[in-house]
């Protein structure tokens, strides 16, 4: 995995107490809304984002503190934090009624989970209804990315927020503080998880699994948030599973919600032994999205995962490349179209006019169509 989240060993495991989690994420600011039996909830700003933090702790945390955050959550704009420890609140009877809790914040704010200690059942459908989650466990899963303390999950979690509006109805930020100029270094190496790095002002923050042929996640071009995926080598020799379909699909439908404009960095053979049929989720989301769709080829663009990044009946931006890109698996190297064939050191420029000719990243997009797919 790369500098935004990396899966690590539980041996310098840091433990956050009930108000360590507040004071992490709020810093002084946190107010207390609500107390019961083994469950919290607290508001304030996470990085200039109004937020709600609810902490469970245990199967015997009250079921009511839930709905109350995110009852309070949903009608004041606030984004949504959930910390389920120990498998978080497990009332017999009230996994529906969380897990429609939950799903009825999709496309209106965002929400975060962090599962810590023991998983369970509950927990992990919980976790996984929330938009973005993280775990802080010894088990290894590929699925969700790992921290090995729980003040690096609070750390995602802040940097996460500064990235996203806190609600549907606000845009993400536009003046992101710019810590490190864009390096030139590995902009000619075609790697496009690396390139997504240098280009970002910021280092990027993931929300996709560390072993994934596509990784996602949030990075800052020009002072403005830009939701990314990006070719790796992590399975075989840069194809794409199903699963990283369906991650990369999802993460365009929560841009097309919150109005954050979406670049591919594609090298890849195409899809890993599946049928086809597999990338329909992806056809779907990119034909039914406004959002401003940016594709940038630096090597390959094969199978049907090129098929449809290099369609202008499904992309709404404009559709880029480095010299000598090609279709893969084709027999006429030259049978890829794009609309600009484009210099590697030029790329962060040229994908911001390319976002701006075609819906100017300061403005908002068309109103949400849909609300985000459920993982």
């Amino acid at each position: 995995m790369t500098r935004a989240v990396q899966q690590l060993s539980s041996s310098s495991q840091h433990h956050l107490d009930r108000d360590g989690w507040a004071n992490t994420l709020f810093g002084a600011g946190a107010q207390l809304l609500l107390e019961r039996d083994n469950a919290v909830c607290w508001t304030g700003q996470i990085e200039g984002t109004a937020a709600c933090l609810l902490i469970e702790i245990g199967q015997g945390a009250e079921f009511e503190v839930t709905e109350r955050a995110f009852s309070f959550a949903a009608r004041t704009g606030h984004a949504m934090v959930s910390v389920l420890i120990n498998g978080g609140a497990e009332t017999q009877g009230q996994l529906g009624a969380q897990l429609r809790a939950a799903h009825r914040l999709s496309g209106v704010l965002p929400h975060l989970a962090i599962e810590s200690g023991t998983r369970s059942r509950s927990g992990r459908m919980r976790s996984a209804a929330a938009d973005w989650s993280v775990a802080v466990s010894v088990e290894p899963e590929l699925t969700t990315p790992h921290f090995s303390s729980e003040v690096q999950a609070a750390s995602w979690a802040r940097r996460l927020l500064s990235l996203i509006p806190a609600n549907h109805t606000v845009a993400a930020p536009t003046s992101i503080a710019i810590e490190r100029a864009p390096s030139q270094s590995t902009l000619e190496t075609g790697d496009p998880l690396a390139l997504i790095a240098e280009l970002s002002s910021i280092d990027p923050v993931a929300v996709g699994s560390a072993a994934a042929g596509l990784q996602t996640g949030f990075a800052c071009l020009g002072g403005h948030t830009v939701g990314y995926s990006a070719s790796t080598v992590f399975i075989g020799d840069g194809e794409v599973t199903e699963a990283d379909i369906s991650s990369t699909a999802r993460l365009i439908e929560f841009c097309d919600a919150y109005h954050i404009p979406f670049v591919a960095l594609l090298d890849t053979p195409g899809l890993a032994g599946t049928d086809d049929a597999a990338a329909n989720p992806l056809a779907r989301t990119l034909a039914e999205t406004a959002t401003p769709t940016t594709v940038v080829i630096t090597s390959r663009a094969g199978g049907i995962v090129g098929d449809l990044f290099t369609d202008r009946n499904l992309i709404s931006g404009e559709i880029l490349a480095w010299p000598g890109a090609y279709r893969a698996g084709s027999e006429n190297s030259a049978s890829l179209t794009v609309d600009r064939v484009i210099e590697p050191t030029l790329t962060a420029d040229e994908i911001i006019t390319t976002l701006s000719r075609w819906a100017t990243v300061d403005e908002p997009l068309p109103e949400r169509r849909r609300s985000v797919r459920a993982r």
